[in-house]
């Protein structure tokens, strides 16, 4: 199994079909207004890089940095398809973004995620990766249905 991490190619099906999956997972596990996953538009915006793992040349998986406010960033948009769960495709996808957040100058890094059961796998991989549980941040607002992590890039 060879896989590669590079810039997401919105024009291709199978990346749009990947984020449409995500937002369709997301739908049932909180109210509308307590979900935050980008849509296609949020997606194309500047501020956003989003990064697409191929396994064999497949698009497997999603995952963005959103930049923000002083050397802050937000991961969005982690998406893992089905049929590559548990290979680490998850693990090796935050690496990179934590890295190009690094590289990119970022102090602070932010995740939302969701308190739904469907979320401890991602909210363990997080964990494990030094996120640790915070206020809300930017524009959120605490919720039943959100749980907001932040990692230290940089000790300032």
């Amino acid at each position: 199994m060879s896989t590669v991490i590079v810039p997401a190619d919105l024009t291709d099906a199978r990346v749009v079909a990947l984020v449409q999956d995500h937002l369709d997972e997301m739908a049932p596990t909180a109210p509308e207004d307590a979900r935050h996953a980008l849509d296609l538009s949020g997606l194309q915006t500047p501020e956003v890089h989003l990064f697409t793992a191929l396994v064999d040349g497949v698009p497997a998986a999603l995952g963005a940095v959103a930049f923000f406010g002083d050397r802050q960033g937000e991961l969005k948009s982690m998406r893992t398809a089905a049929h590559v769960r548990g290979r680490g495709i998850g693990r090796l996808m935050l690496n990179h973004l934590i890295i190009h957040a690094t590289v990119s100058g970022l102090a602070d890094l932010y995740l939302e995620t969701g308190t739904h059961e469907l979320f401890a796998p991602a909210r363990a991989m997080y964990r494990s990766a030094g996120f640790l549980p915070c206020p809300p941040y930017g524009n959120y607002v605490a919720n039943e249905h959100s749980i907001h992590m932040h990692l230290a890039l940089d000790p300032r």
